[in-house]
C-alpha cells in the first residue's frame, strides 16, 4: 500500500512535469508563430510557407500587395504557384526546386518571371530554407519573393542610355578630330607668318606698340594649340573609359575599395554609410575604384581631431543619368578656398 501511494506521487509528479513541459512548449510555439506572423506583416516581400505532407501553400499579404490577388489558392498547394510561372521558366523551376530537396540541400535560390493578377510579369527572386526532420528527410519550405522588376527596369535604362553615350560619344570624338585636323593647318599658317613678321618686317620698325602686339599674338596661337591639345587628351580619356566600362555593383565596389586600406579603416575607427538608391551603374569600374579610393582615404587623412571619420557615399537617378555623392565629418574646405 505504501508503494503504490509512493507510485502514484511518482506519477503526479511526471505528469506536472509533462504538463509544464507541454505548457511551455506551446507558448514558446505560440510566440514563435506571432513573431513569425509579425514579421510576415512588417515586410514588403512575399512570404510562403508549403508544407508536404498536406502540400498547403501559406501567403502572407505582402503576396496579395505585390501581386494583387484577392485568393491564394492555399488548398491547390504548390501547384497553384508553379502554374504562375512564366511557361518558359516553369520547366527550370521545378526542376531545379525538386533537385535541391532530393539532393538534401538547406536552401535554394531562383530568379524567374511571376504573373499578376493582370496577366502581367514581375521579374522575381525566390529565396527559400528547406527544413528535415532528425533523419535528413524534408517536410517544409519557408521562402520569400523580392519584385525584381524596377531594378530590372532600371538595369534596361542604364543599358539604353549607355548606347547613347557611346553614340554621343562616337560624335564627340569624330568631331574633337575634325576639329583639331582642319584648326592645325591654318594654325600653323598664322604662326608661320609671325615668324617671317618678326624676321623681315619686325627688325626694321621701331614701333613698340607694334612689338607688343606680335608677342600677344604668339601668345594668343600658344594658347590656341594648347587648347586643341588638351581637347585631344579628353577624347583619348573619355575613349578608355568607355571602352573599360562594365555594369558595376556600387556596394561591391566600395567593400572592396575598403578592404585595399582596412588597415587605416580600423586604426582611425572610421564608419561608412551607403545610400545607393541605384545600386548598379555603367562605368570603367578601375576608374571607379579609383574615385572612392580618392574619397575614403582623404576622409581619413582630413579628420576632424575631435571626432572619428563619418563617410557616407550616394546614389541617384537624376533624369537619365546616375549622381554619385560624397560628405564626411572631417575638417572640410575653407569657403574662400571652395
Amino acid at each position: 500500500m505504501k508503494n503504490l501511494k509512493k507510485t502514484q506521487k511518482n506519477l503526479q509528479q511526471l505528469n506536472d512535469h509533462l504538463e509544464e513541459r507541454v505548457e511551455k512548449r506551446t507558448r514558446d510555439l505560440t510566440i514563435s508563430q506571432e513573431r513569425y506572423k509579425a514579421l510576415s506583416l512588417a515586410t514588403n516581400d512575399a512570404i510562403y510557407d508549403w508544407e508536404f505532407s498536406s502540400n498547403t501553400v501559406w501567403w502572407n499579404e505582402g503576396f496579395k500587395n505585390m501581386f494583387g490577388y484577392e485568393n491564394t489558392d492555399e488548398a491547390k498547394g504548390i501547384e497553384s504557384r508553379f502554374e504562375k510561372i512564366h511557361p518558359e521558366d516553369r520547366h527550370k523551376i521545378i526542376e531545379s526546386v525538386q533537385n535541391s530537396i532530393t539532393q538534401g540541400k538547406t536552401q535554394w535560390q531562383e530568379e524567374y518571371r511571376f504573373e499578376k493578377s493582370d496577366g502581367s510579369y514581375s521579374n522575381v527572386l525566390d529565396r527559400a530554407y528547406i527544413l528535415h526532420f532528425e533523419d535528413g528527410m524534408p517536410y517544409r519550405i519557408i521562402g520569400s519573393i523580392v519584385d525584381l522588376t524596377s531594378l530590372k527596369k532600371t538595369q534596361l535604362e542604364l543599358e539604353k542610355t549607355n548606347k547613347n553615350l557611346v553614340r554621343i560619344n562616337a560624335d564627340l570624338d569624330n568631331f574633337i578630330y575634325t576639329a583639331s585636323h582642319d584648326l592645325k593647318a591654318p594654325i600653323l599658317n598664322i604662326e608661320g607668318l609671325v615668324q617671317t613678321i618678326k624676321l623681315e618686317i619686325l627688325p626694321k620698325s621701331e614701333d613698340d606698340d607694334f612689338k607688343s602686339l606680335l608677342e600677344m599674338v604668339d601668345i594668343s596661337i600658344a594658347k590656341f594649340k594648347e587648347t586643341i591639345r588638351d581637347l585631344t587628351e579628353i577624347a583619348k580619356v573619355q575613349k578608355e573609359i568607355m571602352i573599360d566600362q562594365e555594369l558595376i555593383d556600387l556596394k561591391e565596389t566600395i567593400e572592396e575599395t575598403k578592404l585595399s586600406i582596412l588597415d587605416s579603416f580600423n586604426k582611425n575607427n572610421v564608419t561608412l554609410e551607403t545610400n545607393l538608391q541605384v545600386p548598379l551603374i555603367l562605368f570603367s569600374k578601375k576608374n571607379l575604384r579609383s574615385i572612392f579610393y580618392n574619397f575614403i582615404s582623404n576622409g581619413i587623412k582630413y579628420r576632424h581631431p575631435d571626432r572619428a571619420p563619418h563617410l557616407k557615399i550616394s546614389s541617384e537617378a537624376i533624369g537619365e543619368f546616375v549622381a554619385i555623392s560624397f560628405s564626411d565629418n572631417g575638417l572640410g574646405i575653407e569657403e574662400e578656398k571652395a
